[in-house]
């Protein structure tokens, strides 16, 4: 039990430095040149593989094969196969890998400034451009608080026009029942003949307007009281008469 406890402790920290291996290999500009120069010198062997019907062996028989060389001023070579398909390609990586950085340095020393140049047109476009959202967002927070105080106007304009209304509604009702108060008393005045003539027929008059709404209503205020006091004072006049 604790032997396979420590393989599994082992396993991971081997699968770890495996990780560790490729991903620095990976990394590694030298090795990326070379992995690189081997794909492009056998792109063509590598093909066949994949697409070849026959098997490995076969293929590989196929393509195992040299390569010639020409150079200048030294004629043709011909290149075995290990040479032609591992060798020259390690060659060509390390060479590049050697090269590149100053063919960079060189690329960067005539183009630095250009992009230099760039990069400061980039950084001024960007500078305009935010301060150009800037100022659009400021004026669109301008117009909502624009919109939001028009919305309080139209509110409170609103319910201004509503009581308005409603003290327009109450007048309209008191002068309503104020006119059919006053043709009460009118028709009560037609059914007595359209004539007062006596001390008795204003009385009854009076008696007649105390049974009418436009007495009892209490939404005409002072109108029983002027009746009442008219009352009195009739009935005050009669007592005086009388004596």
């Amino acid at each position: 039990m604790s032997a396979d406890s420590s393989i599994e402790k082992e396993n991971p920290s081997t699968k770890n430095l495996l990780e560790d291996a490729v991903k620095d290999k990976l990394f590694n500009k030298v090795f990326a040149y070379i992995f690189i120069s081997f794909l492009i010198s056998n792109w063509q062997e590598i093909l066949i593989l994949f697409k070849s019907k026959y098997d490995i062996y076969t293929t590989l028989s196929i393509v195992w094969i040299g390569d010639k060389y020409q150079v200048p001023y030294l004629g043709t070579f011909i290149v075995p196969p290990f040479l032609a398909h591992f060798v020259m390609p390690f060659i060509y990586g390390t060479v590049a890998s050697i090269v590149m950085p100053y063919i960079t340095m060189r690329i960067s020393k005539l183009t630095g400034r250009n992009y230099a140049q760039i990069r400061h047109i980039d950084r001024e476009f960007d500078s305009k451009e935010q301060a150009r959202l800037d100022e659009l967002q400021k004026e669109i927070e301008q117009k909502k608080d624009e919109r939001l105080s028009l919305e309080k106007k139209i509110e409170d304009q609103r319910k201004s026009l509503a009581k308005i209304e409603g003290e327009k509604k109450e007048v309209e009702d008191a002068r309503i029942s104020l006119f059919y108060g006053i043709k009460a008393i009118v028709d009560i005045y037609e059914t007595k003949g359209e004539s007062i003539s006596t001390q008795e027929d204003f009385a009854d008059l009076l008696k007649a307007v105390e049974q009418t709404d436009f007495y009892k209503d209490t939404g005409l205020y002072g109108i029983n009281k002027l009746v009442d006091d008219v009352k009195r004072i009739y009935e005050h006049q009669s007592i005086l008469n009388d004596k």
